[in-house]
């Protein structure tokens, strides 16, 4: 059942339910407090997606409150209005102190009118707090955030709940024994892409090699033989992902597909790997050691997403005592039970020359970008899953957060640094790039400085710097004809480069 009621717009707090108390200066009208959902419960009058409760649960956090508040647009309050008055509220902004009750961590979702949503943490510790917020068990978490001007897309339903009104859902952390000793990212990596490892098929495409290399559930790759001396194609896919969620859209297209396996007379493999937790090095130690475990010579061509050419090129540039300095490994080798040769590359949105978007200090950011993509643009391939993005804003939250498989694609890492020196030899590498301009309500998504305006100005993909595929300073400089550029009319973003034929003809015109 909900709490009612009413907001009032003036500096005096009010009791919303279950200890939380509001000051909302700018808004006036009914509204309604939900506490916490149990697992599995469905609340169909506020509307929250099963996205968004499957994410939940699988991310194992807990919406514990969930605040309805009336549609308004404030007018802006300038930063000397913002200022004027200690504890003083401006009318474009909400203030809410939120109960511990007995949380390690809490944070709240908020979103506007129209679907548009940003992450917010809790203040730093005010006069009036009880306890620090960030790790107590008791005590209030107190939050201050600008609440946005809107213009509501006329839609019922958003991922958080209700359109039409302001949502704020605030996020907790169970309790829990691993809950105090180990990151909700890393949980989440563990859980939700245990698999990790070569995989594929030793069908051929006609009997159905495609669906076993695009499964959900692949098996760990066996048939070695058949590749031992012979070039094979490898897929690797980017952040957060798998091969099936970057590469599924190849089965829309059976007829490139088809090629694709025959002209490596069947021998296509995928490698799923962790990509938040581990470095890019990390990643490449890990592809040696389960590939000395089958003694014999490999040689692939890689059709890479994202992150996944980092990868890529690490294997085919990056020697021994590079990835062991970048392990804090001076000592490590090679194991030299196989031998493996990297031959062409196809990069799609890989950020060689880096993304902004990474960076740690951007990590608020990449949430409320990767949130909105999640919103705006669910389950498409190359997206951070929404699980995803409560895991790591949870682990913001406790200011515990430490994601080397992110940080290695911020412009200035020192993975970066090492694998581009001037003058790479690019000669085998293809590239696929877009210029995307969103629309609508996700225009604002990403333009609005309050949510994400990291890349105002500059031509990406919502990820990825445009000309940063191709493009790499002194390191190197793809010509024309090895480059598809999707324009910006073309529509084509991030998470969209593999459900289109251009795509996939352009690789299969880089591949012999």
């Amino acid at each position: 059942m909900a709490d009612a009621f009413y907001v009032e717009p003036y500096q005096t707090p009010i009791d919303v339910g279950d200890g939380l108390t509001l000051v909302a200066p700018g808004l006036s009208g009914d509204g309604l407090h939900y506490g916490r959902r149990e697992r599995g419960q469905l609340r169909s009058d506020t509307l929250e997606s099963d996205q968004f409760r499957r994410a939940l649960d699988e991310a194992d956090l807990e919406d514990v409150h969930t605040l309805i508040l009336p549609p308004g647009a404030p007018s802006p309050t300038t930063e000397d209005q913002r200022t004027r008055g200690a504890g003083k509220i401006a009318e474009d902004e909400v203030a809410l102190n939120v109960p511990a009750e007995g949380a390690k961590t809490q944070y709240v979702m908020y979103q506007d009118e129209d679907g548009v949503i940003s992450v917010e943490f809790p203040e730093s510790v005010g006069e009036t707090a009880t306890v620090g917020i960030r790790g107590g068990t008791s005590g209030v978490f107190h939050y201050k955030f600008r609440i946005r001007r809107t213009q509501p897309s006329g839609e019922t339903r958003g991922v958080l709940g209700v359109l039409g009104k302001k949502v704020i859902k605030v996020i907790a952390r169970k309790l829990g024994a691993a809950a105090g000793t180990k990151l909700a990212t890393y949980l989440w990596e563990s859980r939700a892409r245990s698999f990790e490892g070569f995989h594929g098929s030793a069908k051929s495409f006609d009997t159905g090699a495609l669906a076993e290399l695009l499964t959900d559930k692949p098996d760990v790759f066996t048939s070695w033989k058949q590749h031992d001396g012979k070039k094979s194609l490898l897929f690797i896919h980017g952040t957060t992902s798998t091969t099936t969620g970057a590469f599924a859209g190849l089965a829309n297209f059976p007829e490139k597909a088809k090629e694709l396996f025959r002209r490596y007379e069947d021998r296509v493999m995928g490698f799923n790997h962790h990509t938040l937790g581990r470095s890019v090095a990390a990643n490449a130690i890990k592809l040696y050691e389960e590939l000395s475990q089958h003694a014999g010579t490999y040689s692939f061509d890689i059709i890479c997403h994202s992150r996944g050419g980092l990868l890529a090129r690490a294997l085919k540039e990056l020697d021994e005592a590079t990835i062991g300095s970048l392990i804090k490994q001076p000592s490590w080798c090679r194991p030299k039970q196989s031998a493996m040769k990297i031959d062409r590359i196809v990069f799609v949105a890989t950020p060689n020359a880096g993304t902004d978007l990474a960076a740690t200090n951007n990590l608020p950011k990449w949430l409320n970008r990767m949130a909105n993509l999640a919103s705006f643009i669910p389950d498409s391939a190359g997206s951070a899953p929404l699980a995803a993005v409560l895991a790591v804003a949870s682990d913001v939250a406790a200011a515990l957060v430490s994601l080397p498989g992110l940080a290695d694609m911020a412009p200035d890492s020192p993975f970066l640094d090492k694998l581009n020196p001037p003058s790479v030899n690019s000669q085998s590498y293809w590239a696929v790039e877009a210029n995307y301009h969103p629309s609508g309500p996700f225009l604002r998504a990403v333009e609005d400085p309050i949510v994400d305006g990291l890349f105002r100005g500059k031509n990406n993909d919502l990820v990825v710097p445009t000309d940063g595929v191709s493009i790499v300073g002194s390191a190197f400089s793809l010509p024309g004809s090895k480059v598809k550029k999707f324009s910006s009319t073309e529509g084509v973003s991030h998470t969209h480069f593999f459900t289109t034929g251009e795509t996939w003809d352009h690789i299969l015109g880089a591949l012999p």
